[in-house]
């Protein structure tokens, strides 16, 4: 097979593929025993729709929690030189994170069950009120 161009796989070749793969065999083991590379696969893999397996579930809590770590440190590092009058690259990306955490907010409240829903929510909207009357303080100078 010459490098870029393409040479289709004969018919039902990749059926134990796909047994395999869905048999928990390691990709890289398939790979060496079916003689296709990684990408091919990977490719063939997203072609088909077969599920990536071992994918880890998205934490929105800790998403959340790293999203306002990041609002705080640049809050922080703002008020160090304040001195600026609020740089508007500083003020843009402070909106763009306090943004974010707003649609991370709204997730969070459509996954959650309603009790649980509300306590957050409201947590997270104050939190996200304080932001955003910090960013105006910042704004005025």
């Amino acid at each position: 097979m010459s490098i870029g161009k393409f040479e289709p796989r004969p018919p039902g070749f990749w059926e134990p593929v796909k047994d395999a793969y869905f048999n928990g065999e390691r990709v890289l083991d398939i790979c060496a025993h079916h003689g296709i590379t990684k990408g091919e696969f990977d490719y063939y893999r997203r072609q088909a729709g077969w599920p990536m397996r071992n994918k880890a579930p998205i934490n929105r809590e800790r998403l959340i929690a790293r999203v306002l770590w990041l609002v705080n440190k640049h809050v922080r590092a703002m008020e160090q030189r304040i001195g600026d009058a609020g740089n508007p690259a500083d003020v843009a990306l402070l909106n763009q994170l306090v943004g974010s955490l707003g649609r991370l907010v709204r997730v969070e409240a459509s996954v959650e069950e309603a009790k649980t829903q509300k306590a957050r929510s409201d947590d997270l909207t104050d939190i996200r009120e304080k932001l955003v009357r910090r960013i105006e303080e910042l704004k005025r100078g």
